[in-house]
């Protein structure tokens, strides 16, 4: 099985980088109500697919990790910083690593906005340079890291996020048979990017072995799933 090696992963790699620079101010619009979504038809797209989805798996997230004390989190793809942010409110210590350095720098932005920067830790790193030599975390988030992993690549990227901590993952799928994939789907193929989309059976197959509790919690068109270490 290939392991972020090959000419293909390595696009995707960079169009996604390239991608989500361009968009960052955008995409951090899509949790405020005044979101950016470009017209009247990019508004009914945002209401109707994007936001419940977004909202409900926001929601599942926190509802996994429960009472986070002074507990490290590890956000990877953190993004505009939304999650390690809302962390922070709660008594957390997130570390949010990405490797858009445009996204970086506006999740700092809204840490200060917050008043947590000094709780956040935010740097441009990606998933195969962290080392769990470096210490482990409490758990880890990947949302919408999934989203862009090519199906090789899938069950290492899980591996790689599960070696991070002695406790759980939780991380987003997008799903397979539901509408708006379609939509979706040739939307990026216009940004010359790939989007992967997941059965439940297809995300069980990613832990098929002993010592993980896979835990599905429905947020629509998105599953939030918990892998719990035993």
């Amino acid at each position: 099985m290939r392991y972020w090696g090959s000419d293909v992963e390595r696009d995707q790699e960079k169009n996604v980088r390239e991608y989500f620079e361009e968009i960052s101010r955008k995409f951090d619009s899509y949790y405020r109500e005044d979101a950016e979504t470009g017209g009247i038809f990019g508004k009914v797209a945002h209401v109707v697919f994007r936001r419940p989805g977004m909202v409900r798996r926001f929601e599942a997230t926190f509802n996994f990790l429960g009472a986070l004390g002074d507990r490290k989190i590890l956000d990877v793809g953190c993004g505009s910083g939304i999650y390690s942010i809302e962390i922070a409110k709660r008594g957390g210590s997130p570390t949010g690593v990405d490797v858009s350095p445009e996204m970086i720098d506006l999740a700092k932005e809204n840490a200060v906005r917050a008043g947590c920067a000094e709780r956040c830790r935010f740097i441009v790193r990606d998933l195969k340079e962290l080392d769990p030599a470096e210490g482990t975390y409490d758990a880890v988030l990947a949302i919408g890291l999934f989203d862009y992993i090519a199906p090789d690549e899938q069950r290492p990227v899980l591996d790689k996020l599960l070696s991070m901590t002695d406790a759980e993952v939780i991380a987003t799928f997008p799903k397979r048979w539901v509408p708006g994939t379609i939509a979706r789907r040739i939307w990026f193929m216009t940004k010359e990017l790939d989007v992967y989309f997941y059965t439940g059976s297809r995300v069980r197959s990613l832990v098929d072995r002993s010592g993980i509790d896979v835990v599905f919690h429905n947020c629509g068109p998105i599953w939030t799933i918990c892998f719990r270490k035993k």
